[in-house]
């Protein structure tokens, strides 16, 4: 059964594209629905986080973090961009069910072949790369079993854009929800009946029980019969009209993983492992907080977005929007991060960890940052602006790691939030630039203050908080309050239109 559009069809004025009250009550009930989810993803992940911290330690979070990312990235080089490519096209024939039901066969052929190619190729280099992310080949057969979870996540990737394009709400909020809760009870059994060595197979029970489930929810779709011969003109069909955004999408991914993966060799090199669990924490925690809002960009704004690009609407207004909408959300989360750090680590991990506070707080308005540059990105990606693309990849990942090599060497782990920190000021700058030259797009007199402003306050908690002000808790305290009362007035008003 399809879904229709939670959004009506939007209005399109003589000056400009405006959502009225109606479209504004529509945004906050797409929020509600996947903040929803992601809240009890949030619970789970915490919990899933606090026990697994427990249990394995920071060398053993520093392990997953390796695991995961390796495997991340041997999946967006196998998977060569078919997601994101995936998510455009079923967008753009959603009402051909005939072209649908043969595109869905296709794409599941072609990417168990790329997963099993990809899992080989992992098995045969298992050495080198155990050596290389391990420090020891006698590792290899941790990397070899890593080939499966790449196969059972570029399924879930594709077989999920698939249900993003269809705009079927329900099935990937069931996805996420179920998935996460059936990954986190497998990884915990797993995590205490095998100590350290079993990270690598609860990694696999993660990607396989989401791999399943979306496979469950593609398949209950109805859609016609499929003719093999259709089936496979529309696989090459598909491969040459979308082989370009996907190989760009698939090299931005890509080369950004490959950088991480460097970061944290670098990071394993001068400070050591633990430093590495560290900064593994800082990372889950400023991530799981503003997954509320990075959800919405992906599931809801960015197929928004395609749509209106494909159908010729300006897009000023809803971006303007977006990002405002997006800011009031996030500044509450981020500065709850900042002012209870040295109780949210406990609770989350353990006492161990309390080493990363200063790095948490500098991660959290990195995070504000990146929620203000992702909304702008989004305006290429959904455009197919393929040499923006590329240049925002090369230079924002380039400037990243050699700033976190120059910061590191002065300031320890504390260098490398300063380098996120900075490296998204400079993606703002130069994004501003890219989507007025483009697509003509400018910020708006509001955004441009709600932004400074609450930059400016989540960077001033944050270093009254490593200056070690006596009166830094109850300041914090303070601002807390008052972002959190802003936000609630604004995002009303911005409900009432």
């Amino acid at each position: 059964m399809f879904y229709s559009h939670i959004f009506d069809n939007h209005l399109v004025k003589s000056r400009g594209f405006h959502i009225n009250k109606n479209k504004n009550n529509q945004l906050f009930k797409v929020m509600a629905i996947f903040g929803s989810e992601s809240v009890v993803k949030l619970i789970v992940g915490i919990l899933r986080a606090k026990v697994i911290a427990v249990l394995l330690g920071p060398l053993g979070v520093g392990l997953s973090g390796i695991l995961s990312n390796l495997s991340v990235q041997a999946s967006t080089l196998s998977i060569m961009g078919m997601d994101a490519s995936t998510l455009r096209k079923v967008a753009e024939k959603k009402e051909d069910k005939e072209y649908l039901a043969n595109l869905r066969v296709a794409l599941i052929l072609m990417t168990l072949l790329l997963g099993f190619i990809g899992g080989l190729i992992l098995f045969i280099f298992s050495k080198p790369i155990s050596e290389a992310l391990l420090g020891a080949s006698d590792n290899d057969h941790i990397i070899s079993l890593i080939g499966i979870a790449v196969l059972l996540n570029i399924l879930f990737r594709v077989q999920s854009n698939f249900l993003n394009g269809l705009r079927l709400i329900k099935q990937q909020v069931l996805v996420g929800l179920l998935g996460s809760i059936l990954g986190a009870v497998a990884s915990i059994i797993i995590a205490y009946l095998m100590g350290i060595d079993g990270v690598v197979y609860y990694i696999i029970s993660y990607e396989a029980s989401i791999a399943l489930l979306s496979s469950y929810f593609l398949y209950r779709v109805r859609l016609p019969k499929i003719n093999v011969k259709l089936a496979f003109k529309i696989g090459v069909e598909f491969v040459k009209s979308t082989f370009s955004f996907g190989l760009a999408n698939m090299s931005a991914v890509l080369f950004t993983g490959f950088i991480f993966l460097w970061l944290r060799s670098v990071i394993t090199t001068n400070l050591g492992g633990e430093e590495l669990g560290y900064f593994q924490v800082g990372w889950v925690i400023s991530s799981l907080y503003i997954g509320l809002v990075l959800v919405t960009l992906t599931k809801d704004y960015y197929p928004k977005l395609i749509k209106f690009f494909a159908d010729g609407n300006p897009v000023n207004q809803i971006v303007n929007d977006q990002l405002f909408f997006v800011m009031l959300l996030a500044a509450p989360m981020l500065m709850f991060i900042i002012t209870f750090t040295n109780e949210i680590i406990p609770i989350l991990y353990s006492n161990e960890f309390l080493a990363s506070v200063n790095f948490v707080k500098l991660m959290a308005v990195a995070a504000f940052l990146k929620v203000v540059a992702e909304v702008l990105a989004m305006t290429w990606m959904a455009k197919s602006e393929i040499r923006v693309i590329y240049f925002d990849t090369a230079v924002f990942n380039i400037v990243l790691l050699v700033q976190s090599i120059v910061f590191i060497n002065y300031c320890g782990l504390i260098g490398i939030g300063i380098a996120f920190l900075s490296s998204y000021i400079i993606k703002i700058i130069y994004a501003l630039f890219l989507v007025n030259r483009y697509f003509t797009l400018k910020l708006d007199l509001r955004n441009f203050f709600f932004s400074g402003a609450i930059f400016s306050i989540l960077l001033f908690s944050t270093y009254i908080s490593i200056a070690d002000w006596s009166s830094a808790f109850l300041m914090n305290l303070f601002l807390f309050g008052l972002v959190c009362v802003a936000s609630v007035i604004h995002l009303f008003k911005f409900r009432k239109g």
